[in-house]
């Protein structure tokens, strides 16, 4: 459909300005290089002319102006040779093709890629439209091997994301990878509670990143943290109705050395989810994951609101997982002051390791009562050692340091 504000649009309104000054640097408007926003036309060249031009300068902005539906196919928007303090205005709507032929070509990972950046921003009220539907059905019927994220930032540093809405992505809405120093802040990601693999935030190979002030729902993860990731902190997070929860792994897949550490999750807000605060590893892999601390999350009808599992295998029913001595360490986590209902009655579980058990799990202030009728939980611990402090609903299963 034509945007309402391209019907009768008076002349006096065009041509574009190729570029506006600021007091912070130059703005490059998308319309200007030949972008039309009217959902069908390509406007993926004028995208990238438009990059170009920013790239170009000293606190360029490239401008995608609100009121526009921008189609624009897989593309890599490269920062080698860009300025510093790139910034992204957006406040219009980029959707992406309907058609997977639209990939062709490519390696199939990517929808809109931002890499080799530094001091870069995507900010404004727009909104990243994946289309992702027809991906969902081929995933679904096991047709689709390769499904690409929406917005990936990767090889990247000092970095944010602000104010945006991202919608019904292929597969993960929005990835950093291998990024130092990142940022998302007051942004908004749906999809339907049906949709395979579509991650709301996923984080991997990267430190110091801050995810605050966001409201998510999804088909899965909520938020995935995975190996090489450090010093992560999610604050003010809404993880709504069919998510599967704020998720770190899973670690040691096809026996691999992980490494996850220093995540802080704090004032979180958990509601008709799978599954709450979980930590899963894969039987056979090595690494550690260590120094988590998890405080003031509010759970509602959760179905697993606190949970380790270092047997972790999604399909093992038509792929048995073998067993193995070898484990990824679990140690020095934390729960402090989680509370709400559970959607089953066990609302704690530590599935561990006797070859590597958890370690130096402490539980303070835990109150989780069955959401059905208000009654008590109960935990389950299999070689999870720890030490537990002030109220505790369900009792404390762990086993004394």
């Amino acid at each position: 459909m034509i945007p309402a504000n391209l019907i009768d649009a008076p002349d006096t309104a065009q041509p574009w300005p190729e570029e506006v000054a600021s007091s912070n640097g130059t703005t490059f408007n998308v319309l200007s290089q030949g972008a039309v926003g009217d959902g069908v036309t390509d406007d993926t060249e004028a995208f990238l002319l438009t990059w170009d031009l920013a790239c170009a300068v000293e606190n360029g902005a490239m401008n995608v102006p609100s009121g526009y539906d921008f189609l624009v196919y897989p593309t890599i928007f490269n920062g080698s040779n860009c300025s510093s303090n790139l910034q992204l205005q957006m406040d219009g709507t980029i959707v992406a093709p309907k058609q997977i032929s639209a990939w062709d070509g490519t390696d199939g990972e990517n929808w809109l890629k931002f890499r080799n950046l530094t001091k870069f921003n995507i900010m404004g009220s727009g909104i990243f439209d994946g289309q992702g539907q027809i991906w969902w059905t081929c995933k679904k019927q096991n047709v689709c091997t390769t499904v690409p994220d929406a917005v990936s930032i990767t090889q990247s540093s000092s970095v944010s994301v602000k104010g945006v809405t991202f919608k019904d992505s292929q597969k993960m809405h929005l990835r950093f990878s291998n990024v130092q120093d990142g940022t998302a802040d007051g942004i908004q990601i749906t999809a339907p509670s049906d949709s395979p693999n579509t991650d709301g935030i996923h984080v991997s190979e990267s430190s110091n990143i801050v995810i605050a002030n966001c409201d998510i729902t999804t088909g899965d993860d909520c938020i995935s943290i995975v190996s090489g990731s450090t010093n992560i902190q999610l604050t003010n997070i809404y993880c709504g109705p069919g998510c599967h929860g704020i998720s770190v792994g899973g670690l040691g897949a096809n026996n691999s050395a992980a490494f996850v550490s220093n995540i802080t999750v704090q004032d979180c807000v958990m509601e008709n989810n799978t599954n709450g605060l979980r930590i899963k590893t894969w039987q056979g892999g090595t690494g550690i994951a260590k120094n988590f601390v998890y405080k003031n999350v509010e759970m509602t009808n959760v179905a697993n609101p606190i949970i380790i599992d270092q047997f972790y295998c999604p399909h093992q029913t038509t792929n048995p997982c073998s067993t193995s001595t070898n484990a990824m360490e679990i140690e020095d986590i934390q729960y402090i002051n989680i509370h709400g209902t559970s959607s089953s009655s066990i609302a704690v579980k530590f599935n561990c390791s006797a070859a590597n058990p958890c370690t130096s799990i402490i539980l303070q202030d835990i109150n989780l009562v069955q959401a059905s009728s208000g009654e008590a939980t109960i935990s389950s611990c299999s070689n999870a050692y720890g030490s537990f402090t002030g109220t505790m609903m369900p009792p404390s299963c762990l086993n004394m340091d």
